[in-house]
């Protein structure tokens, strides 16, 4: 439920980034792409003393040309997630946090493309 309240936050409000945003998988197409991937697959799990309301850890990783372009275009959606709330494709997101010193920027072997990773903790209803 999470990776689709982040897809429709990132699509909405991050609008540079045009149609170049895939959940879970890219198809086979040049950079820059911005995938968005679950890391914990451990799913939500229930916060306690909030009823109806869980909490899940995502991952959202941009494949850009370049470092710099890879990083900025990380803190554009870090920017439209991080400390928000609302419906965010049809999901009550009650707060999204961006998980502190959770970006790491590499470069991806043998090519001119780097991948910045970073973790949400979305709390949804």
């Amino acid at each position: 439920m999470s990776a689709k309240a982040l897809y429709a936050r990132i699509v909405d409000q991050v609008t540079a980034l045009g149609t170049r945003v895939y959940p879970e998988q890219v198809p086979g197409t040049s950079a820059p792409v911005y995938p968005l991937a679950v890391y914990d697959g451990s799913g939500p799990e229930p916060i306690v003393g909030a009823a109806g309301t869980s909490s899940e850890s995502m991952g959202v990783a941009v494949i850009a040309v370049g470092y710099g372009s890879s990083r900025d275009i990380a803190k554009l959606i870090r920017d439209a997630i991080h400390n928000q709330a609302g419906t965010w494709g049809g999901v009550t997101v009650v707060r999204a946090f961006y998980e502190s010193g959770s970006e790491s920027t590499f470069r991806i072997a043998n090519t001119n493309l780097w991948q910045t990773e970073q973790t949400f903790t979305v709390w949804s209803r």
